[in-house]
Protein backbone atom coordinates (compact mmCIF):
# COMPACT_ATOMS: atom_id res chain seq x y z
CA UNK A 1 0.00 0.00 0.00
CA UNK A 2 3.07 2.19 0.60
CA UNK A 3 3.68 2.52 -3.05
CA UNK A 4 -0.26 2.90 -4.32
CA UNK A 5 -1.44 -0.86 -4.38
CA UNK A 6 -4.46 -2.26 -3.49
CA UNK A 7 -4.66 -5.19 -1.87
CA UNK A 8 -6.61 -8.11 -0.86
CA UNK A 9 -6.92 -10.10 2.25
CA UNK A 10 -8.56 -13.22 2.49
CA UNK A 11 -9.46 -16.01 4.97
CA UNK A 12 -10.25 -19.19 4.06
CA UNK A 13 -12.13 -21.85 6.18
CA UNK A 14 -11.52 -25.10 5.72
CA UNK A 15 -13.39 -28.47 6.57
CA UNK A 16 -15.94 -27.54 10.09
CA UNK A 17 -13.78 -24.10 10.68
CA UNK A 18 -16.70 -22.65 8.74
CA UNK A 19 -18.66 -23.01 11.71
CA UNK A 20 -16.79 -20.12 13.94
CA UNK A 21 -16.82 -17.14 11.78
CA UNK A 22 -17.19 -14.82 14.12
CA UNK A 23 -13.64 -15.50 14.74
CA UNK A 24 -12.51 -14.69 10.89
CA UNK A 25 -14.95 -11.25 11.46
CA UNK A 26 -12.71 -10.64 14.28
CA UNK A 27 -9.25 -11.18 13.19
CA UNK A 28 -10.42 -8.97 10.42
CA UNK A 29 -11.82 -5.90 12.26
CA UNK A 30 -8.31 -5.88 13.97
CA UNK A 31 -6.55 -6.22 10.84
CA UNK A 32 -8.71 -3.16 9.64
CA UNK A 33 -7.89 -1.12 12.61
CA UNK A 34 -3.97 -1.96 13.03
CA UNK A 35 -3.71 -0.84 8.99
CA UNK A 36 -6.59 2.24 9.11
CA UNK A 37 -2.96 4.48 9.21
CA UNK A 38 -1.91 2.71 5.63
CA UNK A 39 -5.01 2.35 3.87
CA UNK A 40 -8.92 1.72 3.99
CA UNK A 41 -11.27 -0.81 3.16
CA UNK A 42 -13.52 -0.60 -0.15
CA UNK A 43 -16.26 -2.35 1.58
CA UNK A 44 -16.72 -4.17 4.67
CA UNK A 45 -15.23 -7.57 4.93
CA UNK A 46 -17.77 -10.05 2.86
CA UNK A 47 -18.36 -14.07 3.16
CA UNK A 48 -18.29 -15.17 -0.11
CA UNK A 49 -18.66 -19.10 -0.08
CA UNK A 50 -16.22 -20.29 2.57
CA UNK A 51 -13.67 -17.16 1.83
CA UNK A 52 -13.58 -14.10 3.66
CA UNK A 53 -12.18 -11.07 2.22
CA UNK A 54 -11.95 -7.29 2.39
CA UNK A 55 -9.96 -5.15 -0.12
CA UNK A 56 -7.88 -2.24 0.79
CA UNK A 57 -6.81 0.79 -1.32
CA UNK A 58 -3.80 3.34 -0.08
CA UNK A 59 -4.68 6.98 1.53
CA UNK A 60 -3.20 9.25 -0.36
CA UNK A 61 -0.98 11.20 2.14
CA UNK A 62 -0.64 15.09 1.54
CA UNK A 63 2.62 16.32 -0.15
CA UNK A 64 3.15 12.57 -1.97
CA UNK A 65 1.80 11.44 -5.14
CA UNK A 66 1.16 8.21 -5.95
CA UNK A 67 2.93 6.90 -3.14
CA UNK A 68 6.40 8.68 -4.38
CA UNK A 69 7.91 11.86 -2.63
Amino acid sequence: MKEGHRVKVSIFYKGRVILYKERGYELMERLIKELSGLGKIDRAPKLEGQRLSVTFFPIDVKGEKNGKT
